[in-house]
């Protein structure tokens, strides 16, 4: 193991499964002459429960049962459509289509527009073509239409009326007088997605001679945990320290889950994963995997402007300027990147111009501050969030050529508004699984009676001189509309 000083004594070993107090024997952990009170815990960092504190911001939808959830997305309610051919009556292609106002000939492979609709191009401020007769015409439909316009000479030039180009609806302009019909209306479909919740769990043993009467087998060293109200306390006692590991442990799990669980459905609505029962393992999809790829960015050397045009992309057309909040989640090198960022736009800061990032006085001066927050054009708002876990060496391991792990450059871009009053990203638990399932099987001793029945005999679940222990836990995650959350890797990834 890699040492962090020359001064280092002895590896910090690990373990998994079962402890014995041959375990702590050989750390020194029964040891009462240490001279530190404290165990220093080199990865300070408790993954677990920043990620508690990340899922926080996202409301939680409930399922009566552990099944496949659904929900319905809207698609635009206008589009726009690509030409497959023109040509005259004739059925040959036209020199100048449209000139003098004669009528020719479209095919689309849909029939969205109808008689007196007006259709264009990006050349709407030119060229708009009305339709005077819809046709089917084998597998697609063909239009009969005529220049709007009052110029004899116009016609259409062929870059409008190559395949593919894309015509929409503008409007159905009818006459005067005695109008007889108009254009009709659009109708937007929905799509549906799905997802589900996935299912994981944890265990430990705790042998009956690591308890003794009345409490736990002391340990030799101190260590501190952080209790739910923030408070620093410390414990001394194997059992504590082994319910501190294993509960931190399955939160770092849950953290896992909730960002890298992988869909496991097969395309004929399959799960081939089976476990040790002999059923199937049915995983749901992270919130990495249910990102929109084309909302993926591989960018290395990027600027402000850049994040800027991606920012926008997530809100024109899909959010109003008053609800258009993001809130950009990365490691610490991703904070440095972003304070260097907004740093790179801004005025150069100096004695004149630091904006109240100089304080004190005489020779008693302090420069400092970094970029949290920024506010940028069109009423986007973005707030910077830590996620601890992108600067694990554990799992990640790729080193930045610019310092520190690739991931933790990431940045995970999310909108954290709500559109119709529902949030984009939502937590999914399941009815009566609100918690985690936590339960314990008795052998001749347990948590609650370290000296087995004190002379009585007691219900146990077996004869073994220990008792087991096991934790559960079901949820997914929910990302209403894809395209609105977005993640930029560094080109290494």
């Amino acid at each position: 193991m890699q040492r962090i000083s020359a001064f280092q004594l002895t590896d910090a070993e690990q373990w998994s499964g079962l402890t014995t107090e041959n375990h702590l024997g050989y750390m020194g952990m029964q040891n009462r002459e240490l001279i530190s009170p404290l165990i220093d815990q080199i990865q300070e960092v408790n993954l677990g429960m920043d990620f508690d504190r990340f899922m926080d911001r996202f409301s939680t939808f409930t399922l009566d049962r552990d099944v496949e959830f659904e929900w319905l997305l809207s698609g635009p309610d206008i589009k726009n459509y690509p030409l497959v051919t023109y040509y005259d009556a004739s059925g040959a292609t036209p020199a100048k289509p449209g000139i003098n106002q004669s009528r020719f000939y479209m095919e689309f492979p849909v029939r969205m527009f109808e008689v007196t609709d007006a259709i264009a191009t990006d050349s709407k401020e030119v060229y708009q073509l009305r339709i005077t007769e819809v046709k089917p015409v084998g597998t697609n439909w063909r239009y009969e239409v005529e220049l709007l316009t009052g110029d004899a000479t116009l016609f259409v030039p062929a870059s409008e009326l190559v395949a593919g180009k894309r015509y929409a609806k503008l409007y159905s302009p009818v006459e005067q007088t005695l109008s007889q019909r108009g254009g009709t209306v659009q109708h937007n479909g929905y799509f549906k997605m799905y997802n589900r919740c996935s299912s994981i769990r944890s265990n430990y043993e705790v042998p009956g001679n690591m308890i003794l009467a009345g409490e736990n087998k002391p340990m030799g060293a101190m260590f501190t945990v952080k209790d739910a109200n923030g408070k620093i306390r410390t414990e001394a006692t194997w059992l504590g320290k082994l319910d501190w590991d294993f509960m931190s442990q399955f939160k770092r799990q849950k953290a896992y889950l909730g960002m890298y669980a992988l869909h496991n459905k097969t395309m004929n609505g399959t799960y081939t994963n089976k476990g040790e029962s002999g059923y199937e393992i049915k995983m749901g999809a992270g919130l990495y995997q249910q990102i929109s790829p084309s909302n993926i960015h591989y960018l290395n050397n990027y600027t402000l402007d850049q994040l800027e045009d991606i920012l926008l992309s997530l809100s024109v057309g899909k959010l109003p300027q008053d609800q258009r909040k993001f809130v950009i989640a990365t490691g610490e090198y991703g904070w440095k990147r972003f304070h260097k960022l907004v740093e790179a736009r801004g005025i150069p800061f100096s004695s004149n111009n630091a904006g109240g990032r100089i304080t004190g006085a005489g020779n008693s001066l302090r420069f400092g501050g970094q970029y949290t927050s920024l506010g940028l054009i069109n009423g986007i708002e973005v707030e910077l969030m830590k996620l601890p876990f992108l600067d694990d060496p554990t799992l990640n391991t790729a080193q930045h050529p610019d310092g520190g792990l690739v991931s933790s450059y990431e940045m995970l871009i999310m909108d954290i508004g709500t559109s119709n009053g529902k949030p984009n990203i939502e937590k999914v638990v399941v009815k009566g699984m609100e918690t985690d399932a936590y339960a314990y099987v008795a052998g001749l001793r347990d948590p609650f009676s370290p000296n087995g029945g004190a002379g009585r005999p007691k219900m146990a679940s077996n004869l073994k001189d220990g008792y087991e222990a096991g934790c559960m836990h079901i949820s997914g995650l929910k990302v209403n509309n894809p395209t609105k959350i977005a993640r930029i890797l560094p080109n290494f990834v």
